[in-house]
């Protein structure tokens, strides 16, 4: 089935998510990636214990980690994923899963100490950024961690946001002055690009006034 992911509505976009993992071309969930892995040991060096969210969690492959040192909720827009992640979770504990939009996430105020994006916020649509960036904002605690994982401009040569004409998902690909731009005040705790320099991953803090 050939499908592009066209309308930026919460229904079609979780219905091209329905589709891709329900025929399995969730290509982006196979495997683990090692800088991930780097980065939630590092997590783990300033953050011993609290609450976890992980935006985009898909099947629950980083919400499994996540879980074995935080109170970890996973939240994905495709509700299909969740149901994979569930039948992953076997019973995972400090692991609990929600459908939500992560423009508009349903916890109140500086609700976690920890909020983890492995892809998420680019495959949004750059006119709901500065939405994400706000709610990032607002549930993470004073002093809380951000972890993105995202596209360099590298990755781009035909410019910073395009429809992927193959797998039908926007991709858009962050300069260091667009996050800057986004996360305003908070501060870099690590800056890393992968070996050719195609994604970022980025940890940082909320100031704690």
């Amino acid at each position: 089935m050939s499908l592009r992911l066209i309308e930026r509505s919460p229904t079609e976009v979780a219905g091209y998510y329905d589709t891709r993992y329900t025929e399995g071309s969730d290509h982006w969930t196979l495997g683990h990636d090692p800088m991930t892995r780097e980065d939630i040991a590092l997590i783990r060096e300033h953050l011993r214990t609290g609450n976890a969210l992980d935006v985009g969690c898909g099947k629950g492959r980083y919400a499994r980690l996540l879980a074995r040192s935080y109170r970890t909720v996973g939240i994905d827009i495709s509700e299909v994923a969740l149901r994979k992640a569930r039948e992953r979770a076997n019973g995972t504990p400090n692991m609990f899963l929600l459908r939500a939009d992560a423009t508009q996430l349903p916890f109140s105020n500086e609700t976690f100490d920890l909020v983890f994006d492995r892809g998420c916020l680019h495959h949004m649509h750059p006119e709901d950024h500065a939405a994400y960036a706000g709610e990032v904002q607002r549930i993470l605690k004073r002093g809380g961690l951000y972890r993105l994982f995202a596209f360099t401009e590298n990755y781009a040569p035909q410019g910073h946001f395009s429809t992927n004409t193959v797998h039908g998902h926007y991709n858009y690909f962050f300069s260091s002055h667009y996050i800057e731009r986004l996360f305003g005040g908070f501060e870099v705790i690590s800056s890393r690009k992968n070996s050719v320099h195609t994604v970022w991953h980025l940890l940082m803090r909320r100031p704690a006034i």
